[in-house]
């Protein structure tokens, strides 16, 4: 539930960035990898791989990210000598099918982002003063997202953050207990409660599946802190992350580093969970009371977590007033009756005389644009990113009428239609 639903993802993806949110092959591509490092075998390893591109293949940014998260982990994971000696032998016995499946995906790989690539020619990657404002600090992981429990007595810690959406990082405090429960876990090695007589009596050797699980919470629980490490910007400005932006394949495309959280905050909530399954696995079944109280109080703490990420404030007028502005827009350009192919271009609402139209009203007809584009089929210029065409006649802005209509028919022979967004008032505009 935190993971797909936390505040982190509604404060941002669900909000500016929902290109983000398709998330579903990350979590299942961990328990592939973990099935290939317990037993390795041609089907494990293709199914890791496989759901690897398809999580590529829906957000490229989280894709990235967790191939980064397994790099990190596979050095660990493999740190035990039993699940070394297993790889070994499988390596012994089918390698050649293991280098046809992995050449296959880099295969799949390459022509996957060979549209990107040919889009990116001649860009030469984000500087580390663009990048810089996008690292995340240590109080970014303690400021919630707006309107929610935590709001009112956390936001003073980030001030210099700025407006920052993608720095709005904290998941809430409910979770912390079973992080907690987890760590104990794997330090104790078992529970103080599952001997035989005193709490503090000596326990025996656990079973072989208590001690995979451990590895595993332990392997979980170290990328994500090393991923967490790795993006900080330190108070002097500097960051680990320096070195990962000019080193590893793609870094020097990635703009928004803190949308890192998506993979740390997977890798640990997977491990926190493995952690109290094995705790409670542990507790006696005939201790029942003890038992009952750990289950109460593991409820008491879940329901907390899921009451922080409540937004109380954010209720469904916003979304309805997007909804019948992308409708509006629709509906105006199917007046047009446009030929098949010809594009559009939606200009934000006039801003009031001597002023200039705002980020907010030009990036809403951006997304806008891109809605109706999907729901009629008709190509829109507009576009919501950071980095704009080449010869794209402005930057995050909207240029005059008579230069995009230029701009456009000299790469499609026929100048676009234009639309102007008409203002709707929303609850939220009312006094």
């Amino acid at each position: 539930f935190l993971f797909a639903f936390g505040m982190p993802r509604l404060a941002q993806h669900m909000a500016a960035h929902s290109q983000l949110v398709p998330q579903i092959f990350a979590p299942l591509a961990i328990v592939a990898a973990w099935s290939f490092v317990r037993r390795p075998r041609h089907g494990a390893l293709a199914m890791m791989l496989l759901l690897l591109l398809l999580q590529k293949a829906t957000a490229i940014y989280t894709g990235w990210f967790l191939l980064l998260g397994f790099a990190v982990a596979a050095p660990l994971a493999l740190a035990s000598v039993e699940h070394l000696r297993q790889l070994g032998r499988y390596l012994r016995r089918g390698w050649l099918v293991a280098l046809l499946i992995i050449l296959a995906w880099g295969l799949a790989k390459i022509l996957l982002l060979y549209p990107y690539l040919v889009a990116s020619r001649g860009f030469e990657g984000w500087g580390q003063q663009y990048i810089a404002n996008t690292l995340p600090r240590w109080h970014s992981y303690l400021r919630p997202a707006p309107d929610t429990l935590w709001w009112p007595v956390l936001q003073h810690l980030s001030h210099d953050d700025g407006n920052r959406i993608e720095l709005h990082l904290f998941i809430g405090a409910g979770w912390l207990p079973f992080l907690i429960l987890a760590v104990v876990a794997v330090a104790w090695g078992r529970t103080p409660w599952t001997s035989a007589g005193r709490p503090d009596a000596p326990s025996a050797d656990p079973p072989p599946s208590a001690t995979g699980l451990r590895h595993l919470v332990i392997v979980l629980l170290a990328v994500a802190a090393l991923l967490t490490l790795a993006s900080f910007r330190l108070p002097t400005g500097h960051s680990p992350w320096w070195h990962l932006h000019k080193l590893i394949p793609g870094g020097d495309a990635i703009r928004s580093v803190s949308r890192i959280w998506s993979i740390t905050y997977l890798f640990a909530l997977v491990g926190t969970a493995v952690g109290v399954s094995v705790w409670l696995r542990e507790v006696r079944k005939s201790q029942r009371g003890l038992r009952r109280l750990l289950l109460a109080g593991a409820c008491m703490f879940a329901g907390l977590a899921v009451v922080e990420q409540v937004r109380w404030h954010d209720g469904p007028s916003r979304h309805s007033h997007f909804d019948a502005q992308v409708a509006e827009t629709l509906a105006n350009l199917e007046q047009l009756e446009l030929g098949r192919g010809e594009a559009f271009f939606l200009f934000p609402p006039p801003a009031p005389v001597g002023t200039a139209t705002s980020e907010h009203d030009v990036n809403q007809a951006h997304m806008i644009a891109m809605w109706v584009s999907l729901r009629s089929g008709m190509p829109t210029v507009n576009g919501y990113s950071a980095r704009a065409p080449a010869g794209y006649p402005a930057d995050r802005t909207v240029p005059p009428a008579p230069v995009i209509v230029d701009w456009v028919q000299d790469r499609t022979g026929r100048p676009p239609a234009l639309l102007e967004l008409q203002p709707i008032e929303s609850a939220h505009d009312r006094p």
